[in-house]
């Protein structure tokens, strides 16, 4: 995952089954914040398209 065009988060998924739990956090997607046993709360969120990368 990228935050203002620094990796921040790089991880190997390669044989490995990603996924959700089920209920609340599945239903929030595509997009979703949550918290466990505590808040947050969200700011000037900005979202913008990211362009396919180049295939090669």
């Amino acid at each position: 995952g990228w935050i203002d065009q620094k990796l921040f988060l790089d991880v190997d998924t390669t044989d490995v089954s990603v996924g959700m739990r089920i209920g609340e956090i599945e239903e929030s997607a595509p997009l979703g914040v949550a918290t466990w046993m505590t808040s947050s709360s969200l700011r000037d969120i900005r979202l913008r398209q990211v362009p396919a990368p180049d295939s090669k």
